[in-house]
């Protein structure tokens, strides 16, 4: 069985979709479905639903019986709904995508969520219980999303590590706590498991000495938004390893206050003989916000000491401008101890996850000019290196070059005429939102993919159209009050 038709948007919806045939058989979408309510495939082996690439959205629960089977087709499900959701599959029938846009409330999860490609965290959380979790197979590191304070794994989080990058959890209890677990060489891990823990009696105190380049842990309690818990395992998912490659461990707190004069925060680590440090050094940071540890290696609990020993130096400001021209001017100022500073380093990158170093500065320079910035947004962060070896590092910044007002250029679709694939260029120099559609004789909307570009540049699309009548199409790409048309022939 196939269902067709224009059944996404305001007004073309199913109420509810309920899979329950009496033979065995496969019932499988033939355009973009929305369910305001829940989706069930009934509890019997005759029942299979088959995703066929298209876009699965739901309002409500989504509920496999144990001997249905529910098939991703390299499709996606999007939950969107208002209300509390529920997930149940005894079977655990992988997923392709995943995307969590709800308005309010939580997705719970009364089975195991497995995901193979993509989970995109855009609003509302996933809740997994203390039993389950959502399990993305997927080996990229952009295999999940950074998520954000409004849409993050309440729960827990198992990733498949594939090489070197990073890797973001984010997950937390109550309120979003993230963690970026960025392997610099071979990882040696199959995949992490992570989850955030709140401190219950209160956050302890570490040992006596605890320290670092002047900041002493010792002397304030650990940060008390709570601490991460990170396991890795080998291939049969049970199997726990002791030992790792080498990473760096950034944590970014939220819903915390420090100690009273805290000052300097770093990443301390605990095996289950208290919280230490893990690669001494200067690996202090100014903010509580962002803490970051370079040079570590194997896997348990991970949190945030506070010290309220100051700075060797402060930084007093940190701020850029877009100038007229589309550069990027960025000012800063330091107050040291004395001649502190050995250099400057100027990060730049295309998101915040993404700085990598640009320039170095010697330790008179207070500005920087980026002449030719690329299109879009541009993240910078300063790093000052003392001359003793600690590295203290600012806020991110975000500046922003406006794209020319051209929107759309050199719209191409081939083969033309088509037997069935057909792949679609076009050009974008903006990242505002673009609709392609092919609309049949009738006037009738056969194919439709809204998307938006992540940066200016090429985009490629791939449209099947094996299943059309023969005859003309017309291709539609629009961009704004911009439109670009082509005539498709299918034979």
């Amino acid at each position: 069985q196939e269902i067709r038709g224009v059944l996404s948007g305001a007004t073309q919806y199913i109420p509810n979709l309920r899979i329950a045939r009496s033979s065995s058989g496969t019932v499988r979408l033939m355009t973009d479905v929305q369910v305001r309510g829940n989706v069930e495939i009934t509890n019997s082996a005759n029942n299979t639903l088959n995703l066929n690439g298209r876009t699965l959205l739901v309002g409500g629960d989504f509920t496999v019986g144990a001997a249905a089977n529910f098939q991703h087709g390299n499709g996606t499900v999007v939950f969107n709904g208002s209300g509390p959701q529920s997930y149940t599959d005894p079977g655990s029938d992988p997923f392709y995508n995943v995307e969590i846009n709800k308005s309010a409330s939580n997705l719970n999860l009364h089975n195991i969520m497995i995901i193979t490609n993509q989970l995109t965290l855009t609003s509302g959380l996933i809740a997994t219980g203390a039993t389950n979790e959502v399990r993305v197979t997927n080996t990229a590191t952009g295999a999940v999303t950074p998520g954000n304070p409004n849409s993050y794994v309440q729960g827990r989080l198992r990733r498949f590590i594939g090489g070197t990058g990073a890797y973001d959890f984010p997950v937390g209890t109550g309120s979003y706590q993230r963690a970026t677990v960025d392997f610099t060489g071979a990882p040696n891990v199959h995949n992490l498991l992570a989850w955030f823990n709140g401190w219950g009696g209160g956050p302890p105190t570490p040992p006596n000495p605890t320290a670092e380049c002047g900041a002493r842990y010792h002397n304030c309690p650990m940060l008390n938004n709570g601490y991460w818990t990170i396991n890795a395992y080998q291939a049969d998912l049970t199997t726990q390893l002791t030992t790792s490659g080498t990473y760096t461990l950034t944590l970014y707190n939220t819903g915390a206050t420090p100690c009273n004069g805290a000052q300097q925060f770093g990443v301390l680590k605990n095996t289950g003989t208290g919280w230490v440090i893990q690669n001494p050094g200067c690996h202090a940071n100014g903010s509580a916000a962002t803490v970051m540890r370079p040079g570590m290696s194997g896997f348990s609990d991970f949190g945030t000491g506070q010290s309220p020993q100051p700075l060797p130096v402060y930084l007093l400001r940190w701020e850029g401008a877009v100038r007229a021209d589309g550069s990027h001017h960025l000012r800063w100022d330091v107050n040291e101890e004395g001649a502190r500073v050995a250099y400057f380093m100027v990060e730049v990158g295309r998101t915040p996850e993404a700085l990598a170093p640009w320039r170095r500065f010697e330790r008179e320079a207070r500005e920087a000019l980026r002449l030719d910035p690329p299109v879009g947004a541009s993240f910078y962060r300063l790093r000052i290196h003392t001359s003793e070896g600690a590295e203290i590092h600012s806020n991110v910044l975000e500046l922003r070059r406006e794209a020319p007002p051209v929107a759309l250029d050199r719209l191409e679709a081939f083969p033309n005429p088509t037997t069935g694939a057909l792949t679609v260029r076009f050009v974008v120099n903006s990242t505002d939102p673009v609709r392609v559609s092919l609309w049949n004789a009738l006037g009738q909307i056969v194919r439709e993919r809204p998307i938006t570009p992540a940066e200016a540049g090429l985009i490629e699309l791939q449209f099947s159209l094996s299943d059309l009548a023969a005859g003309p199409y017309l291709l539609r790409v629009e961009q704004g009050d911009v439109l670009r048309t082509r005539l498709i022939w299918k034979e």
